[in-house]
């Protein structure tokens, strides 16, 4: 099987300057940039806390700032430049170019706290990383196109053994390090001719709530009373982590029942919404519809597999696809084994699907034109198991590395909450990112514990199972 050629390949502008078309995630990406030094929606950022034993006498935040050359070696695409339909990338020239780089975008904080980055979190030139001595901690922002959920996580794989290895700064090699799209990995030829673009409108249209259905949605009263566009931002997260025994007897309660843990986080986020119009004195939704997030990596062709496996993964490998359920009258398991089969479905087995991933995103493109939506249901994402892509401790000649904390989310500008769950050694977290002109930090952490008693309540689990 011959490979196909990639549209979005990457192409020399000049004798220093390459660029790269963006894919059809990207591209949404792209459409709603915002201006250097402005809050903007979906920038994404993770921080690590550590522990680093170290063997060599160089001081840490010099470790620290060559690791991060030596990434941006490995993974150029940390250096790449988002602009509103592509993205540019300039190559090493030398030591002292690297070094400007790295004098640019790797920065000491001795004052801040992570949440004092993420609550004034603006678009940069390029991603950012930055250490606080302090607490031990590294946080790294950048664009959404530069990084999914996912490849933050690899990205924090492939960063640390550069870390503790001291791997030597070889120049010249990094433009074959540069990624592809999701669109060079992906069969998006069209199947049958003009489907493409008419599943594409399908599937925009079925984030369209229709009469007489209504949505399940999170009721703010200070929405209509915000006269100001955009709204101000601030950037807001709260996070509930139920621990190691409650997350074994959820497991198991899932297990018995035959269904994931995503689908019954989900259904419980479903009735944990009814439940907050309920008390707000409002109408019931009937239809709770939102984005399922889906990591396309495993969809990658196998004639791209070796070459997708090293570099592709550091990268914006996501798409989303709606998710409708009417909750009616179904019983929590009815609502999670609904969802299961969502979540359990083969996008192989989907004809014109990817071929209609353009086109859809383009049709939210056109949407987000006037500024960010004003639904208010609960958007969800799970980050999967961590400790499948994160080991606890990263040995090498430099010392041994331990992480102690890890968390990652997005920026929403507008009034919906970005939700996410992830598992992360042996325990379960609930985490939202959120504009705080509109939740405060108890009612969203009100809200987790209201998913939470759903899902101990779904699952026919009588004791408190969340760590306070």
């Amino acid at each position: 099987m011959t490979s196909k050629p990639a549209p979005h390949s990457w192409k020399p502008v000049s004798h220093n300057e390459w660029e790269q078309v963006y894919g059809f995630q990207d591209a949404f990406y792209g459409s709603i940039l915002a201006e250097p030094g402005e809050p903007g929606l979906f920038l994404i950022a993770t921080s690590m806390k550590f522990e680093f034993l170290r063997h060599e006498s160089q001081d840490l935040v010099t470790q620290l700032r060559t690791a991060w050359m030596r990434m941006r070696l490995a993974y150029p695409i940390i250096a790449s430049i988002s602009q509103s339909k592509k993205r540019v990338y300039h190559p090493v020239q030398d030591m002292a170019d690297l070094e400007v780089w790295a004098n640019e975008t790797f920065k000491v904080e001795t004052e801040r706290t992570t949440s004092d980055l993420w609550r004034h979190l603006v678009k940069t030139r390029q991603p950012m990383m930055r250490f606080l001595p302090k607490t031990n901690e590294l946080f790294l922002q950048a664009e959404h196109s530069h990084f999914d959920g996912r490849g933050m996580l690899h990205f924090w794989d492939e960063f640390i053994p550069l870390l503790v290895n001291s791997t030597p700064l070889v120049l010249g090699q990094e433009l074959g390090n540069l990624p592809g799209t999701s669109d060079d990995y992906l069969d998006t030829r069209e199947k049958s001719p003009g489907r493409a673009a008419q599943l594409g409108m399908e599937l925009v249209q079925s984030f369209e709530v229709q009469p007489p259905d209504t949505p399940v949605c999170y009721p703010l009263k200070n929405l209509d009373s915000l006269s100001q566009k955009p709204y101000p931002y601030v950037g807001a997260r709260t996070k509930l982590e139920i621990s190691p025994e409650g997350t074994s007897r959820i497991l198991a309660g899932c297990k018995d029942r035959n269904v994931s843990l995503v689908a019954v986080w989900h259904a419980a986020m479903v009735l944990a919404a009814q439940d907050v119009q309920r008390d707000a004195g409002e109408a019931v939704g009937s239809i709770y519809v939102t984005g399922a997030n889906l990591d396309l990596r495993k969809y990658f062709g196998n004639n791209q597999a070796e070459k997708a496996a090293k570099k592709a993964p550091i990268g914006n490998f996501h798409t989303i696809l709606p998710c409708t359920v009417k909750p009616g009258s179904k019983s929590f398991l009815e609502l999670a084994q609904e969802l299961n089969s969502f979540y359990r479905m083969n996008l192989h087995e989907q004809p014109d699907i990817f071929s209609a991933l353009r086109p859809m995103m383009q049709g939210f493109a056109d949407a987000y034109a006037q500024g960010p939506p004003m639904d208010t249901t609960p958007c969800i994402s799970t980050g999967g198991v961590v400790d499948y892509y994160l080991k606890k401790q990263y040995t090498g000649p430099a010392g041994a590395l331990y992480i102690d904390d890890l968390w990652f989310g997005d920026t929403t500008t507008g009034p919906w909450l970005e939700c996410f769950t992830w598992m992360w050694r042996g325990s379960l977290i609930l985490s939202s990112c959120y504009n705080g002109t509109f939740y405060s930090d108890d009612e969203v952490h009100g809200f987790l514990e209201r998913v939470t008693e759903h899902i101990k309540n779904g699952l026919g689990l009588r004791d408190s199972i969340t760590k306070l």
